[in-house]
């Protein structure tokens, strides 16, 4: 959450209210999930929301060092030779950069977007890209997050064509695992695994950094990598009850 303390979250949540009594009054609400914490608490109290138990979060602490091969499973460790080996023997560079910078992460959004969509597509959900709202809502929320300083993007390109990519963002010694996406075309190359594993390697050699949040409880099964779990909540204001007091 980007709040500093309990009362910037407090006053977070006043604001929400405002905005959502005034575009979307008698809304329901579902907001997380979220750690339960001073924070939250706060929050919940700003929008008048019940705090109510969420899925546990898996998360990776680093405690076993800074190499990444002893946080992954054998499993995952033949899954990225094997990507690594289909590369190499296919003639194709790896090319892994990050960036914080407006103006790189403005040039990647065109095929941020289209990876968006197409991993969508493929498991045949609705994506939130196809509606000129959602867009906007999408892109506000890096660039809001570009311009505070806590967004950092990673991009894998194979050869020339960048093939996946990771939004991350710094909260703290926390690293939280905001989006990541990889277009389907790619598939071969495992390209989602080599860029999270570059993600999670270099939170390793951050000493700022103690951990990778994976900011989901969905599917946890598969994931890169875990080695702990912390519980969440979600708040919830039902229809109706979304009014500025």
């Amino acid at each position: 959450m980007a709040a500093a303390d309990p009362e910037a979250a407090h006053q977070l949540g006043r604001t929400v209210l405002t905005h959502l009594a005034h575009r979307a009054p008698g809304q329901a609400l579902d907001l997380g999930p979220l750690l339960d914490d001073e924070r939250t608490a706060g929050l919940a109290d700003g929008l008048g929301a019940e705090v109510v138990a969420g899925a546990e979060v898996p998360a990776m602490r680093s405690d076993q060092g800074t190499d990444v091969a002893a946080y992954l499973s054998a499993g995952m460790r033949k899954t990225l030779r094997k990507a690594r080996n289909r590369v190499a023997t296919d003639g194709l560079t790896l090319t892994l950069t990050t960036t914080d910078d407006a103006d790189a992460v403005a040039r990647s959004l065109p095929f941020m977007a289209s990876a968006y969509r197409d991993r969508d597509r493929e498991h045949q959900v609705p994506c939130l890209l196809d509606s000129e709202q959602g867009m906007g809502l999408w892109r506000g929320r890096i660039e809001h997050l570009l311009g505070i300083g806590v967004l950092e993007l990673t991009t894998l390109t194979l050869g020339t064509d960048p093939v996946a990519y990771v939004v991350g963002v710094r909260d703290g010694r926390r690293y939280g695992v905001l989006e990541g996406r990889f277009a389907t075309a790619w598939s071969r190359y495992a390209p989602g695994r080599l860029v999270e594993t570059a993600v999670l390697q270099r939170v390793l050699d951050d000493e700022g950094l103690d951990e990778v949040d994976w900011m989901t409880g969905v599917a946890p099964e598969a994931l890169l990598a875990e080695n702990a779990r912390e519980g969440s909540v979600m708040l919830r204001l039902p229809g109706g009850t979304c009014r500025v007091r």
